[in-house]
């Protein structure tokens, strides 16, 4: 796509287009927002990096595309994490730069933005990119900062600190490039919380060039300026342009992107690799007419549920649009509208309807954070083509969401309207419901291999994951995969035990006729997280809300949360209750072949029903049919085993590693080869941090993105009857007192095993000054505090 880079001059804007030209998008423009001339350099803008705005106007000749620059005339004036238009505040002058490029530019398609971790950010020019009909690309969402840190020093750009403001940086830090500050701002991080990245405003960066550039800044002058008591202070700089030579490097380089699975979904699907599956073959069952569902609209708890509305028109687009009349008119009658929604399910009988649909579904959803969506193609009642249910929270204080609309490498943008997730805050927990995830690769938006079912299965749970814990919601309540084929089945009960392991969190496959895009697999449900209750310390429970609302108040209330799914004459209750409740809601999974069954639900009852082909345990059982049968199938690589385990992708000999077990937790190491029992033989080296020669397990283990040769180290001699030690005495003739003495017994270390050692730590320490601050890097310990996201960190 043909994009415009929004740039500050900071580190993380030109980063981004470097990523998005590596994405091979096409640089035809750049915009940039600056302060009015009378203003201070450093305006108080929530949005916008205004120190060395001054650096901007040469960019132009830089980079070598046209600049677009407009001063800065609205203030923070809407600071809710959503955006909606609003008159006078900053976004609205993003708004008015960008109609400008377009206006100027007609074929613009994209934005380059360097949001990391800012969903403020995020939101608001994703906003105003859907207003101008324009896709945000994000490549930086949501990467583990040290990571991304230690990707802009290694990769060739040259970019300084013009700005701290945080403990423990000063005036001196000014004008230092970030191979400099990065083992402080490692330091600083581990001592007081601070930003690797500078997520928090710790400091702010100018770049000086990069391997796009075809010139690089020069500075003619600078002073540092302190504007307050604090202790924040930035340069004021002078500028000129200069010609590059081949000494600042290639101007050809291009930037990876990151692995598609993550270390967790690898892991898993080198497991899924290991195991051999057998595809289930079911007879064909006895087919019945499904009739219409019942139009239940009913309240719960807290909770509004608006089960199965349907239409008899003729055409779809006539269905869909007697579905929303219907459900408006619900939506009136208790004083809601369809920003109340918290999730919809939709069900066409012809998937090729999709875009019709699509076309007017957006017409109802136009609020920020619109709600989360399932669509699948299935069998439906004869005059049906539609099917709709929706969950509908009636106090807007208590939603939240994530809606990313944005390109990156994080997980699929959306492809409709509505959002990954919507949460609902209660009193005793947060619950959110999961958008179907398919597996898309993110950055292209294209279905993963079809040829590769395992990878199927692990990128569309990894997506579910990511939006999981980019809710921050780490209990899972009850999940639903939908599949096309069988063959996916036993691959995708095993991925789930993989991710899930306890047995208690209810979860169903069903196989559908189609997916959205023709995917093969689709994973959704819901997830929740307690939360803190005050009332338990300080009084009764709210006035408006007691406690048998709390049990009944939605599918994943805690009080009910220890009971599994329940099968029942064909059809399964996602209600964690031994059967269908008449006072909680019902959500029906029904096979085509079971359709009789809901002649036994009473009218009165609130039920979803999600009639499918089939249906299926987390046993690969067939709920619809009491027979069973299994073949194995040997021919097909997707589903057969190798004949022995074999180790992660990232681990290569070379790699460094993050120990995660044993007297060196938190250690960094050199992975040095693969033992005869698969173990993994690792240094520190013991000269940088006292790690010797020994074996470690490789599920104590992560891999991170660093690497050094290891090819002329002979390890030959390091095998498993080198790390055999004698045992001293029988282990059966020591007394209690021995075994609880005080005296512990302490290992002897060989004059040969100390040879060794020194061998080993010249040859690696030879590789490791090759790459600057490497051994520093492996020096400094691995530790997590409070606040850090271990899986959203790239190491």
């Amino acid at each position: 796509m043909k994009f415009v880079a929004l740039v500050s001059g900071g580190k993380d804007s030109c980063f981004n287009i470097w990523h998005c030209l590596s994405q091979g998008h096409e640089l035809i423009a750049l915009a940039n927002l600056y302060p009015p001339p009378e203003g201070s350099e450093e305006l108080d803008s929530f949005m916008y990096q205004t120190v060395g705005y001054q650096a901007l106007k040469h960019y132009e000749e830089c980079i070598g595309v046209p600049m677009h620059r407009r001063v800065i005339a609205g203030t923070s004036k809407n600071q809710q994490l959503e955006y909606e238009k609003t008159e006078d505040d900053e976004i609205e002058d993003l708004h008015q730069l960008l109609s400008d490029v377009k206006e100027s530019h007609p074929e613009l398609e994209a934005v380059s933005v360097g949001a990391i971790l800012s969903s403020y950010q995020r939101t608001r020019v994703e906003d105003v990119c859907a207003r101008l009909n324009l896709v945000a690309l994000s490549y930086l969402w949501q990467m583990n900062q040290l990571g991304l840190m230690g990707e802009m020093c290694q990769s060739g750009m040259d970019a300084r600190i013009i700005k701290v403001a945080a403990i423990g940086l000063d005036e001196n830090d000014l004008g230092k490039s970030l191979i400099e500050m990065y083992p402080k701002l490692i330091k600083l991080n581990d001592m007081y919380d601070v930003h690797i990245c500078g997520e928090g405003g710790e400091f702010e960066t100018l770049v000086f060039d990069a391997p796009f550039f075809l010139k690089k800044l020069a500075i003619t002058h600078q002073e540092v300026i302190k504007p307050s008591n604090d202790e924040v202070y930035h340069l004021s700089l002078g500028f000129t342009t200069q010609e590059k030579s081949k000494e600042d490097g290639d101007a050809t380089k291009l930037l990876s992107a990151p692995p598609l699975l993550n270390e967790e979904m690898e892991s898993i699907y080198d497991q899924l690799s290991s195991t051999k599956f057998k595809i289930p073959l079911v007879e064909k069952e006895a087919q019945s007419t499904l009739v219409e569902f019942e139009v239940t609209s009913k309240q719960v708890g807290n909770l509004l549920y608006i089960s199965n509305l349907s239409s008899r028109e003729n055409e779809i687009e006539s269905q869909i649009t007697s579905i929303f009349t219907q459900l408006t008119d619900i939506l009136n009658a208790h004083g809601l509208s369809y920003e109340h929604i918290q999730s919809v399910q939709l069900f066409l009988r012809d998937m090729d309807d999709f875009a019709k649909v699509n076309a007017i579904y957006q017409q109802y959803f136009t609020k920020p954070l619109p709600s989360s969506r399932v669509c699948v193609q299935t069998l439906l009642p004869e005059k049906n083509q539609a099917l709709l249910s929706a969950l509908v929270i009636p106090n807007l204080k208590d939603k939240l969401g994530v809606h990313v609309r944005g390109i990156s490498y994080w997980a699929p943008h959306n492809i409709g309207p509505y959002s990954q997730s919507i949460l609902h805050k209660q009193q005793r927990t947060t619950v959110a419901l999961i958008s179907g995830q398919i597996p898309l690769i993110p950055q292209s938006m294209v279905l993963a291999d079809p040829n590769d079912r395992l990878l199927n299965v692990a990128l569309s749970l990894q997506h579910f994951d990511s939006v999981k814990k980019l809710i921050s919601l780490d209990q899972n309540a009850f999940a639903i995969c939908y599949f096309k084929d069988l063959e996916y089945l036993p691959i995708a009960i095993e991925a789930w035990k993989l991710y899930e392991p306890s047995s208690k969190v209810p979860v169903v496959f069903a196989q559908v006729t189609q997916l959205p895009k023709s995917a093969p697999i689709e994973w959704s449900g819901s997830v929740y997280q307690e939360t803190p209750n005050y009332n338990d310390y300080y009084g009764d429970l709210s006035e408006n809300e007691d406690e048998s609302t709390q049990i009944v108040n939605n599918l994943s209330s805690l009080e009910l949360q220890g009971q599994s799914v329940t099968f029942q004459e064909g059809y399964v209750s996602l209600t964690f209750a031994p059967g269908l409740s008449a006072t909680a809601h019902n959500t029906v999974i029904l096979n085509k072949g079971q359709a009789s069954k809901l002649e036994t639900i009473p009218q009165e009852y609130s039920v979803d029903i999600i009639p499918v082909n089939r249906l299926f345990d987390s046993t690969g059982k067939d709920q619809g049919l009491a027979k069973k049968m299994a073949i194995e199938t040997p021919h097909d690589p997707a589903l057969q085993a190798p004949t022995q385990g074999k180790l992660r992708k990232s681990l290569v000999p070379g790699t460094v590693l993050i120990l995660l077990a044993g007297r060196f937790r938190g250690k960094r190491v050199i992975y040095l080869k693969n033992l005869e029992d698969n173990t993994l033989l690792v240094s520190g080296p013991f000269k940088v941090n006292g790690v010797p020669l020994r074996r470690v397990h490789d599920s104590y283990v992560i891999a991170t993105s660093t690497r050094i040769s290891v090819e002329g180290l002979d390890l030959a001699k390091f095998d498993l009857a080198y790390f055999k030690s004698e045992k001293s005495g029988n282990e059966e003739d020591k007394s209690e007192a021995d075994f609880f003495g005080d005296k512990a017994e302490k290992k002897t270390v060989s004059p040969e095993q100390i040879e060794d050692q020194k061998v080993v730590d010249k040859a690696l320490l030879a590789e490791v000054s090759k790459v600057a601050h490497l051994e520093e890097y492996l020096a400094a310990p691995f530790s997590l505090r409070r606040g850090d996201r271990p899986h959203l960190m790239k190491f």
